[in-house]
Order: C-alpha cells, then sequence, then structure tokens
C-alpha cells in the first residue's frame, strides 16, 4: 500500500511531533511514522527540565540556540493549550545551581557573574541566602546562583498536546511502521518503506532519537553517530512539597511536580539500548536526593523508570540538510530535546521553506546568529 505525503517524519518523540505540527501548520502534508510506544521515547522519560545555562553547552552559539528555544517556550505552550485543551504545566520561575563544596562555589558564583555579565539575569546566593530560596536544602551546602531563564515543563502532557494538536492539523501518524527503510534514488530521497506501506515523499525527517544512527537504507557513510545514553529516574511524593523550584546539583537533579511529587534524575549511563531500571540505579538517586533534601527519606517511592538519551560524539545535535537530497537530520540532541523542541521545529521548517540553509553540523551559528531575522 503506498501513501504520498510531502514529508514524512520518522519518530513521534516531543521533537518528531513539533516539527510535524510545524509543517502542518504551514500548509504540507505530514506522515509521522513510529514503531515505539509513547513511553519507550526520550521525551516521555524526561525531567521536563528547561535549563538553558545550568552547563555550558559547548558553543557560545549552541547555548544561544538553548536560550532562544526557552524563549520560544510561552508562546508555544499557550498556542497548545488554545488548539487541544492540555495543558503541559509549564513554570518559568527560573533554576537554582546549588555547590555543595567550597569548589562548587567557587565555580558557580563565577558562573553567575559570568552570566550576568552576558545580559542573563542571574545572581550569586550565599548559604543563608539559599535556604531562604530551598528551606529545605542539606546542611552541606554551600550557595547557590539563581538563574532566572529556567524552569519546567511537564513533558509527558507536552507530548499529548504535541500528538492532538498534530492530528488535529490533519498529519496521519502511524505508530506500526516498523522495518522502516529509507529508499534513496540516484542521490535522492524518494520515500520510506514499513512492513505495512510505502510512504512515497521528497523529504524524509529523521528524528528517531537514539536509533537515528540506526535507520535502515541510509548510504554508507552517511549514517549519524548517534548512540544510546541510558538514564535511571524516579519519583517521589512528599507530604509537603519540598522543592520550590528547579535544583540542579553537581551530581543530581530534583524537579517539583503537582500534589508534592517530586522527580530525580539521572543516571548516566554506557548501556546500549537497556532501559531496565536497576537496584543500583535507584540507590544512587534515592542517597543523592536524601543527601541533599533530608526531608525526602519520608517520602513514597511512587515510581522509576529509565530512558534512552540520543547522544553524539561532541554533545550538539545534528540538525540541517544531508549529503541525501530531501533527507534531513534532527536528532543527537542529548540531554536538550526538550529544551530545543520549539526552535528546532521552526528551524527545520524554515529550512525546508527555503528561508535559510545550513547542514547537520554546522547549524550552531547559522542558526543561532540574528535568529529569528
Amino acid at each position: 500500500m503506498d501513501r504520498n505525503s510531502d514529508v514524512v517524519v520518522i519518530g513521534a518523540g516531543l521533537i518528531g511531533l513539533a516539527v510535524a505540527d510545524e509543517l502542518a501548520r504551514r500548509g504540507r502534508k505530514v506522515s509521522v511514522l513510529d514503531e515505539r510506544p509513547p513511553h519507550e521515547a526520550a521525551s516521555w522519560a524526561g525531567a521536563g527540565m528547561l535549563a538553558p545555562h545550568p552547563e555550558r553547552k559547548g558553543s557560545a552559539g549552541f547555548e544561544s540556540l538553548c536560550l532562544r528555544s526557552f524563549q520560544q517556550y510561552p508562546r508555544f505552550v499557550a498556542d497548545l493549550i488554545e488548539r487541544t485543551g492540555i495543558d503541559p504545566q509549564l513554570r518559568t520561575d527560573g533554576v537554582l545551581l546549588v555547590a555543595t563544596s567550597g569548589e562548587e562555589a567557587e565555580r558557580l558564583s563565577a558562573r553567575a557573574h559570568e552570566l550576568k555579565a552576558s545580559g542573563v539575569e542571574a545572581r550569586w546566593l550565599d548559604e543563608m541566602q539559599a535556604r531562604a530560596f530551598e528551606p529545605a536544602l542539606g546542611a552541606q551546602h554551600r550557595g547557590a546562583a539563581f538563574v532566572a531563564a529556567g524552569g519546567q515543563v511537564d513533558n509527558r502532557d507536552l507530548l499529548g498536546a504535541l500528538e492532538t494538536a498534530c492530528l488535529r492539523a490533519g498529519v496521519q501518524i502511524d505508530r506500526e511502521s516498523a522495518n522502516a527503510c529509507l529508499e534513496v534514488e540516484h542521490g535522492r530521497v524518494r520515500a520510506v518503506k514499513t512492513a505495512r506501506a510505502r510512504f512515497a515523499a521528497p523529504v524524509v525527517v529523521n528524528a528517531t532519537g537514539a536509533w537515528a544512527g540506526l535507520l535502515k537504507g541510509v548510504p554508507p557513510g552517511a549514517a549519524i553517530p548517534v548512540s544510546p545514553v541510558k538514564g535511571q529516574m524516579l519519583a517521589l511524593r512528599a507530604l509537603a512539597p519540598p522543592v520550590r523550584r528547579l535544583m540542579w546539583l553537581n551530581d543530581c537533579y530534583l524537579v517539583p511536580g503537582r500534589g508534592g511529587r517530586v522527580l530525580v534524575g539521572a543516571t548516566i549511563e554506557q548501556a546500549g539500548f537497556d532501559t531496565r531500571v536497576t537496584a543500583a540505579g535507584v540507590h544512587q538517586l534515592l542517597a543523592l536526593a536524601i543527601t541533599h533534601l533530608p526531608q525526602l527519606a519520608d517520602a513514597e517511592l511512587i515510581e522509576t523508570w529509565a530512558g534512552l538519551r540520543p547522544g553524539s560524539p561532541d554533545g550538539l545535535p545534528f540538525l540541517g540538510v544531508s549529503d541525501i537530497e530531501g533527507y534531513v537530520l534532527s536528532g543527537g540532541h542529548y540531554r536538550n530535546g526538550i529544551l530545543l523542541a520549539p526552535i528546532t521545529a521552526l528551524l527545520i521548517a524554515d529550512l525546508l521553506d527555503g528561508k535559510r540553509m545550513f547542514r547537520a553540523g554546522e547549524f550552531a551559528k547559522a542558526a543561532a546568529d540574528g535568529w529569528p531575522g
């Protein structure tokens, strides 16, 4: 059975659905293919953190891109709420970067001053000021940097909102697309073949997350080096909300949720495509959570899970055109997939509309300089 589209997006995670929704709203006929249920995607497994600045992103251009995407989030979410009625619970009340040693305090204090000098609202808090921000902090903390450009979103609700928006915009979503294979002829894309159908299209977007480097049919030498990086997480429920806002520590992060829920994450493991939750992983996260917020010792453990981040050799995504005409890459977002969903959708749509041109691996400068123009 053949189906025709203007664009086929392979991958129904946040990146794939955001791209598909934006393209459909610009008048393109879009098909989204996936063979995995939503709960196997990194988009579902993540904590919903929106933090452009806690980590140095590898380049000034990429950090600028992360900040621009964060700035897009209020409009992005408001539009989804209006179109679907699903509220992903966006919060943009900042992030607290907590120091647990004197050395970390020096580093984070310098980072706060660096960000402030670059125009980002940030400030260093001494131990007393940090505990005023987060009274539940343990005694070992040595202050914290507060960065206003940060927050969180319920990524699972966001995933549901995007899928609903796509369907209402006319996107065809096929979640039984096993064995997807790119069909290439004379150096250009012709279609994607699955076990059940052939989806003919002049453009195919690879948004398959941790599986982006394994797409069948890609000519030798054109596969991208994306690999899975396992992350285990857990959720606790406390009688009283112990965390006021997103907290980022050197060895873990804590994300507040509704009803006293606190997400604790995440391990970083080179374990292939293994998504088992292990005793060692849970023990590590619980020990860290209780060390940093002692009152969590009485919290109820309500959920554990693991997901696969799409890692790349330099931590930067592959975003842009490839050597195969019509084959567009949108993968390797690693720990920034949720954060970068809005801007990735706009950039890929602009790329296909001919408003800008950038090759995968060269996107950071091209996308960040003067964007959105």
